[in-house]
């Protein structure tokens, strides 16, 4: 049985030089909506903390309030704990929503431009190449962007 060769692994450290050109179009898709990118990063931020201190408080709890047999002090902090959930709860909620409005609206757009960029090529163009094998191609490729960047971006960004 023989085996296929292992393709080498690249480096993790810079992308290709090849793959810049890209990412700066793609980026430049992204520039529009440079605003609503501190509300989501900030929800994150708010997300992620709430759901790290939330383990936190509860084995200082274990610890500090039900040893020693403090009941009211338990109370104050399940309250406490309650809220900072539900304040995660939101953030996240938020974040996912902002992160998914801004790559829908990328990926809209990306789809315009598309559209308009066929619709500027010459007859000629749709002589050469078949109708079937174009919107393969265009559909798989927007379908690929989608999938890179909008649900694992968004997987992501939602995973506390």
């Amino acid at each position: 049985m023989t085996r296929a060769p292992i393709a080498p692994e690249k480096p993790a450290g810079k992308p290709a030089k090849k793959q810049l050109p890209t990412v700066n179009r793609f980026l430049a898709y992204v520039k529009p909506y440079r605003s609503e990118l501190p509300i989501a990063i900030g929800a994150v931020v708010i997300g992620a903390s709430t759901q790290a201190i939330g383990p936190f408080l509860i084995g200082w709890s274990i610890d500090n309030l039900i040893s020693p047999g403090n009941l009211s002090g338990l109370m104050w902090m399940i309250a406490g704990l309650a809220c900072i959930y539900i304040v995660g709860t939101f953030a996240i909620r938020a974040q996912i929503f902002r992160v998914g409005a801004i790559v829908q609206k990328v990926l809209a757009q990306l789809r315009q431009d598309i559209f308009t960029k066929l619709q500027s090529l010459s007859i000629g163009y749709f002589d050469k190449s078949e109708a079937g094998d174009l919107m393969s191609r265009l559909l798989n490729d927007v379908s690929v962007i989608n999938n890179a960047f909008g649900q694992r971006f968004l997987r992501f960004w939602a995973t506390p």
